[in-house]
């Protein structure tokens, strides 16, 4: 069964897409991987109504160094975290709309490929909306001729939202008429309209990749300091990052 991460983390390093879905070698957790998901318990407890607004932040300082055991490679950066996410939970706010879906599990098909998604928010408003909360501090998308890199960064994040809009079609029988992603770190919302054709382009990159994952036979790593040490779930399984940490 194929899913976004699936599919995308193959471009971030074959090697680690190996030790993963072939290998099935256990992962590591890792502090961002660990606090984006107390995050999303939070905020889905919060959406299905089982913590109102005024418990968010208690139940927040009461857990968080529970679920959040791993510490980043700086203390300022687990500081920076933690502020952000109690402020933004002390602060929330979102707006009325009815909600048809919190942590929706979906199946569907890109091509004839199966696929499995977990939609983080469905809502319908002046049509179908999903939501992805994101720890990342995303900004808008620039009005500049060239793409900036942070315009790049979010047509890579936005493949995942539109794979999930064949799923509402699927099961709406209506594509969303907007895209959205919860930054809750600075409290913004990232917000695109659906576009029929960066739906076809996204599907047509994902039979592309599948294709590829499919025959490939070379399975090499991708050497990136940042994400070898403190992001990659297969680090503790891997020679290549035993290597460069000289064990």
């Amino acid at each position: 069964m194929w899913s976004y991460s699936r599919i995308n983390s193959f471009g971030e390093c074959p090697y680690g897409w190996f030790l993963k879905y072939i290998k099935c070698l256990p992962p590591v957790s890792n502090f961002y991987a660990e606090y984006g998901k107390f995050m999303h318990h939070i905020l889905q407890r919060y959406f299905q109504n089982t913590l109102n607004r005024s418990e968010l932040t208690g139940y927040y300082l009461s857990n968080f160094t529970l679920q959040v055991k791993q510490k980043p490679h700086k203390g300022s950066i687990y500081a920076d975290y933690f502020r952000d996410g109690l402020r933004y939970l002390s602060e929330i706010s979102w707006p009325e709309s009815q909600k048809i879906g919190v942590e929706r599990r979906v199946s569907f098909k890109i091509g004839p490929y199966k696929a499995l998604g977990f939609i983080d928010l469905v809502e319908r408003e002046d049509g179908i909306v999903i939501t992805d909360h994101k720890s990342a501090k995303l900004k808008p998308r620039s009005a500049r001729i060239k793409p900036t890199k942070e315009d790049i960064a979010l047509d890579g994040m936005l493949r995942q939202l539109y794979l999930y809009a064949l799923a509402i079609k699927q099961a709406y029988g209506e594509y969303p008429t907007r895209l959205r992603f919860n930054s809750f770190r600075t409290g913004s919302m990232i917000e695109e309209p659906f576009d029929e054709e960066k739906l076809n382009e996204t599907v047509k990159w994902a039979e592309n990749e599948i294709e590829t994952i499919t025959y490939n036979e070379e399975w090499k790593p991708k050497i990136d300091y940042f994400r070898c040490n403190y992001l990659c779930d297969m680090r503790e399984n891997c020679e290549y990052y035993m290597m460069n940490r000289g064990d």
